[in-house]
Formats: C-alpha cells, structure tokens, sequence
C-alpha cells in the first residue's frame, strides 16, 4: 500500500513538473516569436519633415531641459500655445505652426512620481467615460482618469478655433497612449479627424470592444499616418522595445506574480505581467496598427525604449505646404 502510494505520488510530481515546464516554454516562444512588430513604417512616414519636428515635440514635452515656449523645427517655429499639468503627473502641450497652419497635442512620458500615485500602479480597465454617456467599451482606468485632467479647461472656442488648422496628435511612452485618447476625442466629441497619429512606444488603451469601435476606424481614415511605433536594433533584431506589446492590465481581481521572470523580455521598461488566472482582461492589440523603425542605438541612450532611438528614425526633411498627408 505504502509502495502503490509512493509511486502515485512520483507520477504526479512528474506531472507536475512537465504541465509547468511545457507552459514556461510556451510563454517564452511567445514572447520571442510573435512580440517584434509585423511590419516596417512607410517611407513616407520616415522621409516627412513635419514627422521629424512631431518627434522633436515629443521630446521637447518630455524632459524640462527642453520646455521653450518656441520650438524651431524643419517646418518652422511651434510656439506653445496651451500647457496642463494633469493628474499622475502627466503633460499636455499644444504647439502652433502658423506656417503650414498646424496645431500638435504633445504629451509627455511617465515622470517619477511620489509613493502611491504612480500611474502604471493598480492597472484596471473601467467604463469608457472621457466621450461622455455614448462611450463604448473599456479603457485604462488611470489614463483615462489622467486625459480628462488635461482636457477638462479646452472649450468650444479652443476647438472652434483649431477646425481650420490641420492638427496632430504625438507622444511618447505613456505620451502615446494619451495621445491615442486625444486622437479619438477629437473624431468623436468634435469631428476633427486628426492628420497624424503618433505614439512612440505607446501602450494601447482599451479592450476589444473599445479598439473596434473607436481605433480601427480612425485607423481606416488615415491608415499611413496613424501608428503605435517601436524601434528595433538593425543589428540584433532580438533587440527591440516592445512597450506597446506587453502592456496589460490585473483588473482589480488578484496580485499579479511579478517575480514570475527577473525581467519582461519585451521590454526592461515595461514592467512584466504574466498570464495568469489573477489577469483578467489584456490591453486589446491591433498588429495592424504598429510599425516598427530599424535603428542602430545610440550608445549612450538607456535602451531601444529611449525616445533618442526612435528619432534616429525620422530624419526626414521634407516639408510641404500644408501638413495634411
């Protein structure tokens, strides 16, 4: 009997081990198999002047040492023309072109913030609201609670204003998720469709039902202006940063095992979140809405996530007289 019990529980343990082991290398084909971006941006986005100055603004919002009120780009001079500090410590500038007529809503990356207020903390998806009672779907419960503070002092005037200019949307990291809100508050709530749509190494921000209402169909209307972008090491194309990717979220039901990897082979600066049962609801992705720029990295950027690396990839210098693609 005790024989017949030591050998159950052998095979068990055996079991065990091989369902655990077959889903540890599961998890990583996945990873390194179908995480690098499916396809390369357009030439025409790399080769556009006025997408060069839109990364130059992404980066102007992001760090004081570049906060001028005048920003001169390959197109002209951007004076800033709106600033709002929002909830979780994020940014929202909007810069002018009176040359090419052209108004830009850039939004700044992650900040450190104090104990507790970090925006990536508690992740959750809630009731989209920030379209008021007509919103479909779920979004990021903390940036949609950090792009209504920036919004919340633009009115009618404001958007009656910019009607007859061409306007954009930009950012960086967290940047580019807000950006992604911006993009479709502006169909949505005040049928501006935007000219460019841009978020370098931006997360997504909704699920499945939110995406397919709201992204794709703005994806449709402007389809090679429109991207979640990534870069990737044209010398190891296992290199690259993968943000926009691995970013889900723990709905508010369990912990998630952060000690389940030592990092997020995706990305170091995206923190990793395994699939578990604790992971109800992932960030809904769109392949189709990423593209990815092959760069070689500087040597003293902090990583393919650094906003340096992605801007070795829009040199362009082509500028035309009006910013509509």
């Amino acid at each position: 009997m005790f024989l017949f019990q030591k050998h159950s529980s052998t095979r068990a343990i055996r079991r065990t081990m091989t369902t655990e082991l077959l889903g540890v290398l599961c998890l990583l084909m996945t990873f390194f198999s179908s995480a690098i971006p499916p396809q390369e941006c357009p030439s025409s986005l790399l080769q556009s002047g006025q997408v060069n100055d839109l990364a130059l603004l992404a980066e102007t919002v992001s760090w004081p040492s570049t906060s001028q009120e005048r920003v001169r780009g390959m197109c002209g001079e951007y004076v800033n023309t709106y600033e709002k500090q929002g909830k979780y410590d994020t940014l929202l500038r909007v810069y002018t072109n009176n040359n090419t007529r052209h108004t830009i809503f850039s939004f700044r990356p992650t900040q450190q913030t104090s104990e507790g207020g970090d925006i990536h903390n508690e992740r959750k998806l809630s009731a989209c609201r920030f379209l008021n009672d007509s919103c479909y779907g779920m979004v990021n419960d903390r940036f949609q609670q950090a792009f209504l503070s920036l919004v919340e002092d633009l009115d009618d005037e404001f958007f009656d204003t910019i009607r007859s200019y061409d306007v954009s949307t930009v950012g960086h990291s967290l940047g580019g998720s807000l950006q992604l809100f911006m993009a479709v508050y502006l169909s949505e709530m005040w049928n501006i469709q935007p000219s460019y749509v841009l978020g370098f190494a931006g997360p997504f921000i909704g699920d499945e039902v939110f995406t397919q209402t709201y992204i794709d169909p703005l994806k449709e209307s402007i389809p090679e202006t429109m991207w979640q972008i990534e870069t990737v090491d044209i010398n190891n194309l296992q290199n690259f940063d993968g943000t926009a990717e691995s970013y889900n979220v723990n709905n508010g039901e369990g912990t998630p095992n952060w000690g389940a990897l030592p990092f997020n082979p995706l990305s170091p600066f995206a923190p990793f979140v395994p699939q578990e049962s604790t992971i109800k609801t992932p960030i809904f992705i769109d392949e189709e809405d990423i593209c990815s720029v092959h760069v070689t990295p500087l040597p003293d950027s902090y990583g393919m996530h650094d906003l340096k690396n992605y801007r070795l990839g829009f040199q362009g210098t082509e500028c035309s007289s009006s910013f509509s693609p």
